[in-house]
């Protein structure tokens, strides 16, 4: 059947859903389609098209790329941003707390994450993939994120990575320890970043707000038992996604 249920209280279509991606519809039953191929459009456009980013407001200092951007000498501007800032406008509409109904269907998949959510837990979505396909930092970091659901809490965000890298690092403890070292020091600076990036530009908070949540999920992941993580990871957990086997 086409048809499947999770936990909102109606049935979800598949064929509405036909891209990989975040898809959020509000109380008033207006949708919002952030596909990944729309949102590869746009930050296309934004990058590239002087008439939607006009050459004067690329080179403002508060757009180049962060300190520890290895394209930084480079970059007209930070590529993070051109997973947020063209879809600005239609999502600064919501306050963080506002409600939504979110369907996300990943890459490849034929299963809905369907969950009804405050708007900044939603745009975590969009905020991990400004990350893990934008910026050139957490590209870096992107396996770390494999077989993840983007709509998970901060806590279960933390620690599926945490396993995650423990599968990248082959058990390696040490290795591991200096992984989640970088990890963090780099995705902090440039989390930071893009939260003081937006506030020059957003006049409500939902993508500010899903940006600190990202940023809550790295503490929580820093701060967690890592005793318990391994608990959970040996001997009975399943094999590691295969993005992330070494």
């Amino acid at each position: 059947m086409n048809f499947l249920e999770d936990t909102w209280s109606g049935a979800m279509n598949l064929d509405d859903y036909p891209e990989a991606g975040l898809y959020l519809t509000g109380t008033d039953g207006v949708r919002l389609d952030l596909t990944n191929r729309r949102i590869q459009a746009e930050a296309l456009r934004f990058l590239n098209d002087p008439a939607v980013l006009p050459p004067d407001v690329k080179a403002a200092a508060e757009y180049v790329p962060c300190g520890v951007c290895p394209v930084r000498k480079t970059a007209k501007i930070c590529h993070a941003l051109a997973a947020t800032l063209p879809f600005l406008q239609t999502v600064d509409r919501f306050h963080s707390h506002d409600r939504v109904t979110a369907v996300f269907r990943p890459n490849g998949s034929t299963i809905l994450e369907v969950t009804e959510c405050d708007i900044q837990c939603a745009l975590q979505a969009v905020t991990i993939l400004s990350l893990t396909d934008y910026c050139e930092v957490g590209l870096r970091y992107a396996r770390f994120f494999e077989g993840i659901s983007p709509l998970i809490s901060a806590q279960c965000l933390a620690s599926q990575v945490m396993r995650n890298v423990y599968w990248y690092c082959q058990g390696d403890l040490d290795a591991l320890q200096a992984a989640m070292g970088r990890f963090e020091r780099e995705l902090r600076i440039t989390i930071n970043c893009q939260i003081n990036r937006l506030r020059l530009v957003c006049k409500r908070d939902a993508f500010i707000n899903a940006f600190i949540r990202t940023m809550t999920f790295i503490d929580l992941m820093m701060y967690q038992d890592l005793e318990d993580v391994l608990a959970t990871i040996q001997p009975t957990s399943p094999e590691a996604p295969a993005g992330i086997r070494a």
